[in-house]
C-alpha cells in the first residue's frame, strides 16, 4: 500500500459504466476475464516527459495466464473471452493489430494474442500507445524491478518522479 501524502497510487481505474451496466450482465468467468484485461491494460501507466500519464493500450496475455490470474480452467477462461469479444465487450488482436473476432481466427494465430477493452467501454479515447518513448531509471525512480524493461512499461504504484 502507498503510505499516506505520497502519490503513488495502488489502483486500477476501471470505469464506472463496468459497475453500472456490465457486472449485472456477467458470468463471473466473464467478470474475472474482464478485470484481467482492465488490470493488464489500464492499470498500467507510464509517466511522460511532459508530465502527463498515458495508459497502456492493449496486452499480451496467454491462456495460461488468464487461468491462473482467474482461477478458472482453461475452458472456462476460452469460452468468457469468445463471449466477451462476441458481445465487443474487449477486443482481442494479433501482433499486427489486426482484430480476430471469432474462436477459429484467434485458434488459428501462430503468434501473440493481444487484448484490450473495446473503445466503447474506454473512460476516454485513449491515444495509440502502442509508440510512446520508454521510460528510464535515470529520470524516474522505479520500486519494482519486474517491470517489462523491453517497452518500459510499470505498474502504476511503481513510477515515481524523482524529487528535483
Amino acid at each position: 500500500m502507498s503510505k499516506p501524502g505520497t502519490k503513488q497510487s495502488r489502483f486500477v481505474p476501471v470505469p464506472n459504466r463496468i459497475f453500472d451496466e456490465l457486472i449485472p450482465a456477467l458470468t463471473d468467468t466473464e467478470l474475472r476475464v474482464l478485470l484481467i484485461v482492465i488490470r493488464s491494460t489500464l492499470g498500467w501507466r507510464i509517466l511522460l516527459d511532459t508530465g502527463e500519464v498515458q495508459h497502456k493500450y492493449r496486452d499480451w496475455i496467454t491462456n495460461s495466464q488468464f487461468s491462473k490470474k482467474t482461477a478458472r480452467s482453461s475452458t472456462a477462461v476460452s469460452a468468457a473471452i469468445k463471449s466477451l469479444a462476441a458481445r465487443g465487450i474487449i477486443v482481442v488482436e494479433n501482433t499486427h493489430g489486426e482484430k480476430l473476432q471469432t474462436a477459429s481466427e484467434r485458434r488459428h494465430v501462430h503468434g501473440r494474442l493481444y487484448y484490450r477493452l473495446s473503445d466503447t467501454w474506454m473512460p476516454c479515447k485513449l491515444s495509440d500507445n502502442r509508440k510512446v518513448a520508454t521510460t528510464t531509471y535515470k529520470y524516474y525512480k522505479i520500486h519494482n524491478k519486474e517491470a517489462d524493461l523491453r517497452t518500459g512499461w510499470h505498474r502504476a504504484a511503481d513510477i515515481s518522479r524523482r524529487a528535483e
